[in-house]
């Protein structure tokens, strides 16, 4: 008896620029401190099913480590499609308005995603005192690989 190994395709089919703010710092701080910002960030997910399609948003908004005063926010969402779609992302039995979709799919698309917003925050900083700012690096696996099992349910 042999096991084929489901294949899923991604393909990038959309990015927005949702928002973007830069806002005016009221407070004095030291703009050598390293690191200067704090980043908080957000992911989340959506199913647009009619195109076959799971979008992110992601979320960030950088606070002046020094002062705790927001300096940015960023908003963005990208959309992928997903083939085979039906098989891949599947109606939640108990919940009618949710989707079961494999961590991993998450996961792969969340990296994406965050990696694109990255490069427009750092074309939307080019000029500023924060162009030269180096971006911490997401480690995403905790959240989409270690504690939630196979699935996770996206509305």
């Amino acid at each position: 008896m042999s096991t084929e190994e489901k294949k899923t395709n991604l393909r990038f089919t959309g990015i927005k620029v949702l928002g973007f703010s830069q806002f005016d710092l009221e407070q004095d701080f030291d703009k050598d401190a390293y690191p200067l910002f704090e980043f908080k960030t957000g992911i989340h997910f959506r199913v647009i099913a009619d195109k076959e399609r799971v979008a992110c948003l992601v979320i960030v908004t950088l606070l002046i480590k020094e002062t705790e005063e927001k300096f940015a926010d960023l908003k963005v969402e990208t959309q992928f499609n997903v083939t085979p779609f039906k098989e891949t992302v599947q109606m939640n039995k108990a919940n009618s308005s949710g989707f079961d979709i494999p961590n991993i799919l998450l996961y792969n698309i969340a990296n994406v995603s965050v990696s694109t917003m990255r490069g427009i925050l750092y074309e939307k900083l080019k000029g500023t005192f924060a162009q030269d700012e180096v971006f911490p690096l997401l480690d995403l696996a905790p959240s989409f690989l270690k504690e939630k099992g196979n699935q996770s349910k996206v509305k």
